[in-house]
């Protein structure tokens, strides 16, 4: 059996209780005080890029963006071996985030954050599908069927509907 060698520190935990957080990013220093961030991605969960040096936008709060963990080579809390799967570790590692040379793990976890740097789950890129022209959010689709039914929580995947 193949088994992932992944490491990176990008999580956060809910430690003091607040009601809906995912957890909390220090609003002081972002840049030297948090490995982590938020940075503005389109709808198909591209990084969006501005200014000279092509970096990416930091989210403001109340602005949905894509949770980011810095990889530092030799710091073992930091570090990001990848996958099996070469071309799926390309595509969870961005370069020239914040700064020119900078590497970071792209989560995949779209996150909103507050005006105190609590986090908030919104969605998660990749858990989308097309349908009549439009892309459709899983967890939309989860909480208007849980809602319309009465449940706790649902599971929505979109698969391929063929033609016969």
């Amino acid at each position: 059996m193949l088994v992932s060698k992944q490491i990176v520190s990008v999580s956060t935990a809910n430690i003091d209780g607040t009601v809906g957080a995912i957890g909390f990013l220090p609003q002081l220093l972002p840049d030297v005080l948090n490995p982590m961030g938020l940075v503005k991605v389109d709808e198909e969960g591209e990084l969006l890029r501005e200014g000279p040096d092509n970096l990416c936008i930091r989210c403001m709060p109340g602005e949905p963006g894509m949770f980011v963990g810095k990889i530092k080579e030799g710091d073992a809390t930091r570090e990001f071996h990848g996958y099996v799967d070469k071309q799926a570790s390309s595509k969870k590692v961005a370069t020239n985030i914040f700064k020119r040379g900078d590497k970071y793990f792209l989560s995949g976890d779209v996150l909103v954050m507050d005006e105190l740097g609590y986090l908030f789950f919104k969605d998660r890129t990749g858990d989308t599908f097309r349908w009549k022209g439009e892309n459709v959010s899983t967890n939309e689709v989860e909480n208007a069927i849980a809602r319309a039914v009465g449940l706790r929580d649902a599971c929505v995947y979109g698969v391929e509907v063929l033609e016969i």
